[in-house]
């Protein structure tokens, strides 16, 4: 777990420069971090401009705060199962990385893999909306503390094509807008929660008109 909250604004930028400082500084540990170190770096840095903006009182402000907040709890989240694989139980590299290392004896449980049912077009212009199977696993009971994380790529030869252009808490929105007209891309979904993510979803194409 990473024991803050997306909206423990402050802890939460405290952990993430924790985690960017020492990776950095162990690069032989953590060879290939995902997502990269400069990524965090200048989602922080996003965070922070936006929560002095938010500081106004505007809506529209403290939403794209609460947004930006988000997106970078999901990559500490991300990262932090980076960090697992590498360390297999090593309590010391787990804390070398700035992360802290749980004491439980168990492995906590993870939510079930997202099924894509179908894309349909989404409400505005050359965007997509992804309808998912509906899912009843013990796992996603508390669907308020779990987060779906949707990535696309433009073809299926390179995995390593596929980025990530949304992170929702609400399934029934996963809406992908400014798509291509004509140009065929491949979505996938995982979800995730305090306990790590899921496996990708299968991948479903979909051609926008």
């Amino acid at each position: 777990m990473l024991h803050v909250t997306p909206r423990q604004f402050g802890k939460l930028m405290v952990l993430g420069t924790k985690v960017t400082d020492n990776m950095g500084f162990n690069p032989a540990t953590f060879p290939n971090p995902d997502p990269i170190l400069s990524s965090l770096q200048s989602t922080c840095e996003e965070l922070e401009i936006l929560m002095g903006e938010a500081e106004t009182g505007d809506h529209q402000k403290v939403q794209a705060r609460n947004k930006k907040a988000l997106e970078y709890y999901s990559m500490l989240q991300i990262e932090r199962n980076y960090v697992n694989n590498v360390a297999q139980g090593d309590r010391a590299v787990i804390l070398l990385s700035g992360f802290d290392a749980c004491n439980d004896p168990l492995p906590l449980p993870v939510p079930d893999t997202p099924a894509i049912k179908r894309i349909d077009d989404g409400p505005l212009p050359l965007s997509a909306i992804i309808l998912l199977i509906n899912q009843s696993g013990p796992n996603i009971k508390k669907k308020r503390n779990v987060w779906y994380i949707v990535q696309m790529s433009t073809t299926l030869l390179v995995p390593e094509s596929f980025e990530t252009v949304l992170t929702k808490t609400n399934s029934r929105k996963l809406i992908i807008p400014g798509l291509v007209r004509l140009q065929e891309v491949f979505f996938r979904v995982a979800a995730m929660n305090t306990h790590g993510q899921s496996n990708w979803s299968a991948c479903v194409s979909y051609v926008p008109r």
